[in-house]
């Protein structure tokens, strides 16, 4: 396997990576009674990561461990895609 094979791959684990910890901030906020709009839920998503972060603060004291596993995600896929562009040129 070459460098960009590899790549590519840590983009599509992280990205399901990012979508299942999205499912599971969904499912923790239906469960604490916050309703939910599933028309429109990957446009919202960065609202309801934040709406998690607020009430986790609110009932722990701190974020919740999704909040920064959501975070730790995106920025994975953002550094990973800067490296492959640069290595494709």
């Amino acid at each position: 396997m070459d460098t960009a094979n590899i790549l590519v791959a840590v983009i599509i684990l992280c990205g399901v990576w990012n979508v299942v910890t999205t499912l599971i901030i969904y499912s923790e906020l239906v469960k604490k009674g916050i309703a939910l709009s599933y028309l429109w839920l990957r446009l919202m998503a960065p609202f309801y990561v934040i709406r998690y972060k607020e009430l986790t603060i609110r009932e722990k004291g701190r974020a919740g461990a999704l909040f920064y596993s959501w975070i730790v995600s995106l920025n994975v896929v953002a550094v990973t895609v800067i490296v492959l562009v640069a290595i494709a040129l």
